[in-house]
């Protein structure tokens, strides 16, 4: 009966496009059922109690799958020749890589974006391991290669939606949100209050005590990705900071 951080993100976006003249769907949009599924409870945080099937991917093995992706990746997608040539290090047969390929390759359209590639590599893991390779892509391997190269500095289109709808449904007539809003909301993530206050202090770049639109998109971001298992960076993450860098900052001063 009560609503967790993703779930309440969800329903304001609901609640705002249903006064835009929207009609109310029967059931959630995928955008948007994607996010609520960190709103589930999933036991402790971290490789514990995440991983309910073999072709889920662990966080640390995502983190991995990136760094990879990003070493031999010159702009946002792998041709076909280049990732063949990644999976072929694995030693696996030719055939077996080539199948693999084509299975994450969902859009068929020759080239591999991160979460098509980050697919393909986990399933010539399991191969190397002895799994028998799949003869379609498992279901959780699928919602991770139907995500498009992220925008706006490493944000999906979704979440930039999210957030921004509920900064502004926080924001007063006039000034930015006030903190304890803001903390509540927080709150709402069920993290600890020393996961919190970093987070915080990792957003809010200007140091001002408050968080701007964009910080506190970049604020919603490390909360969704630490729900998700990922550990709390010690510095803003790469993608945020050049999100922060691109979107001009916007204040919204309290009118004398």
């Amino acid at each position: 009966g009560q609503l967790a951080l993703c779930e309440f993100a969800c329903a304001m976006v609901l609640t705002t496009r249903r006064r835009s003249g929207l009609p109310v769907p029967e059931e959630l949009p995928s955008a948007l059922a994607r996010l609520v599924a960190g709103a589930i409870d999933l036991g402790p945080l971290g490789s514990q109690g995440l991983t309910t099937s073999k072709w889920v991917i662990e966080p640390q093995d995502l983190q991995r799958y990136r760094e990879l992706f990003l070493m031999e990746c010159p702009g946002s997608f792998l041709s076909f020749a280049e990732a063949q040539e990644v999976l072929s290090r694995s030693q696996l047969p030719i055939t077996e890589v080539q199948m693999i390929l084509q299975m994450a390759d969902l859009d068929q359209d020759g080239q591999l974006h991160f979460g098509e590639f980050a697919a393909a590599l986990h399933l010539t893991a399991l191969r190397r391991q002895g799994e028998e390779l799949p003869t379609q892509l498992p279901w959780s391997l699928v919602e991770l290669a139907q995500d498009t190269p992220a925008q706006d500095g490493g944000l999906l289109p979704e979440e930039l939606e999210i957030f921004t709808d509920l900064f502004e449904k926080l924001r007063p007539p006039s000034g930015d949100p006030r903190q304890e809003d803001v903390q509540e909301v927080f709150q709402r993530s069920g993290l600890p209050d020393s996961e919190l206050s970093q987070i915080w202090r990792l957003s809010d770049a200007d140091r001002d005590g408050r968080l701007s639109r964009q910080e506190f998109v970049c604020a919603m971001a490390l909360l969704q990705r630490r729900r998700e298992g990922s550990p709390l960076p010690m510095s803003l993450p790469p993608d945020l900071e050049a999100y922060l860098q691109t979107q001009p900052t916007q204040r919204y001063r309290k009118k004398k």
